[in-house]
């Protein structure tokens, strides 16, 4: 399969998969319907701090626990402002993997529009869990 980025060599790393991922968030910095808010921080050519040339070009999102972890532990304007999309990964979208704070990183293949597995979209973390609640 072809990535939606040139990966160095051992990226995707081992243990990582290509499964579905159902109920995974990820924040959104632009307005909805834009392209971007499904970009990696390489593609969009921001600052990656300490992380690997492999994790910056994956997509980062989180199960709905580390959304709640995210938000509480970073209380700034920055991601108070953001909207957080629900999503539902199909197998076939790209490798994933998940570390023990509900980060997942997703190297999505070539021919995956991230747009489709949108489930819904919400303000709050507390429309999140409402969300969640119907879902089940």
């Amino acid at each position: 399969m072809n990535y939606e980025e040139d990966l160095p060599i051992n990226c995707p790393p081992n243990g990582a998969e290509d499964k579905e991922r159902t109920s995974v968030c990820r924040f959104l910095p632009y307005p909805e319907g834009d392209a971007r808010n499904f970009y990696s921080h390489h593609k969009l050519g921001k600052k990656t701090g300490n992380a690997t040339e492999c994790r910056a070009k994956s997509l980062s999102l989180f199960n709905s626990r580390g959304v709640q972890v995210v938000v509480a532990a970073k209380k700034t304007a920055f991601f108070k402002k953001m909207k957080i999309c629900l999503m539902n990964i199909p197998r076939g979208a790209g490798k994933s993997i998940e570390d023990a704070t509900g980060h997942i990183d997703l190297w999505m293949f070539a021919d995956y529009d991230p747009s489709q597995s949108v489930v819904s979209v919400v303000d709050t973390v507390e429309e999140l869990d409402q969300g969640l609640a119907h879902a089940k």
